[in-house]
């Protein structure tokens, strides 16, 4: 009796080969999961890659207000864009930077159970990008 769901092989008989060997087309592929399925990913890794996009997208809002000039909070004429307010995204990059530096560190010395290395190298690369960028606002400005 066969099932319904029993995959079909197809087999041919290569030129190649003596009578009575074949091989199947349609050989079934490896599973990459099966190899990674003891692995999770490292909570740091995650959480710099995150925090890796905030500091470019406020900074460059704040860029824009200041570019933008004259813009005032209130009557007070307190200036909306100041330097103080690029320590902001600057401390999210600079947070984002020692969670990438922790989790690469964290899964070079557990390769076997922690996976996310390439996740935490991006993290890092943006918020060196960010931690430069900001800082020549901050000169700019």
């Amino acid at each position: 009796r066969k099932e319904v769901f029993e995959e079909e092989h197809i087999y041919n008989q290569p030129a190649n080969l003596p009578e009575g060997k074949f091989i199947a087309n349609n050989q079934p592929s490896r599973n990459n999961k099966q190899e990674n399925s003891g692995k999770t990913t490292d909570g740091f890794a995650i959480a710099g890659f995150v925090l890796g996009f905030v500091p470019l997208q406020v900074g460059l809002i704040f860029a824009v207000l200041n570019a933008i000039g004259n813009i005032t909070l209130g009557s007070g004429g307190l200036s909306a864009v100041s330097s103080l307010w690029f320590a902001i995204p600057l401390l999210f990059a600079f947070i984002s930077f020692v969670l990438c530096l922790t989790a690469i560190i964290r899964i070079s010395r557990n390769k076997e159970t922690k996976k996310g290395l390439s996740m935490a190298v991006f993290g890092l690369i943006l918020s060196l990008i960010a931690i430069m960028v900001l800082l020549a606002l901050v000169v700019s400005a």
